[in-house]
């Protein structure tokens, strides 16, 4: 038997990669900022990973809240229904507001108008001293002194009500007055 003779392998040509790197080099350092930008990628990266970006709890409550609830006026019919009891009770109390004005009845002072040392006349207010005037006005019309001489009528009205006043805050007075002597002893 003869021997084969060794066929020396001829030298494989070097490929050149792409992936062949550079001599090595100093590493760069990463500035802060750089560090902060990878950290915030990987953060944003490992939330974005996930299916679902919300607990379970979250999802649930969520769909809860997409069902329809059983409180949840669909239609406009119990609206209406509502509406027609309000407007009613509305009207009730009306008329017993008007009922009350004509009687002379009606509620209310001078003093809640506003004026020095009051609270300013407020829309609200504002809105029930015109009812209250305008449900007034009517009576005032009918009466015969007011018919004759209207002026006169105006001026008595004002001085006996200013006398009224004045006597009840003289009251106030002597009362407090006689408290504070009751105190004082």
């Amino acid at each position: 038997m003869m021997a084969e003779p060794e066929v020396e392998a001829a030298p494989e040509p070097q490929q050149e990669s792409a992936y062949e790197e550079e001599p090595l080099a100093p590493p760069k350092k990463q500035s802060k900022s750089d560090k902060q930008y990878a950290k915030r990628e990987a953060l944003l990266a490992k939330i974005t990973a996930g299916a679902n970006p919300y607990s379970k709890s979250h999802t649930r409550r969520m769909k809860r809240a997409a069902r329809p609830s059983e409180n949840l006026v669909t239609g406009l019919g119990e609206v209406e229904d509502v509406l027609q009891q309000v407007t009613a009770q509305a009207e009730e109390e009306r008329a017993q507001e008007e009922e009350e004005m004509d009687q002379g009845q009606a509620k209310g002072s001078w003093k809640e108008l506003g004026g020095k040392g009051q609270p300013k006349l407020t829309v609200k207010k504002r809105n029930k001293v015109l009812t209250e005037e305008s449900a007034r006005l009517p009576a005032v019309l009918a009466n015969p002194a007011f018919a004759s001489n209207p002026f006169a009528t105006i001026r008595t009205h004002t001085l006996n009500n200013l006398a009224l006043i004045n006597k009840a805050e003289a009251e106030k007075k002597a009362k407090a007055k006689a408290q504070a002597k009751a105190k004082a002893k």
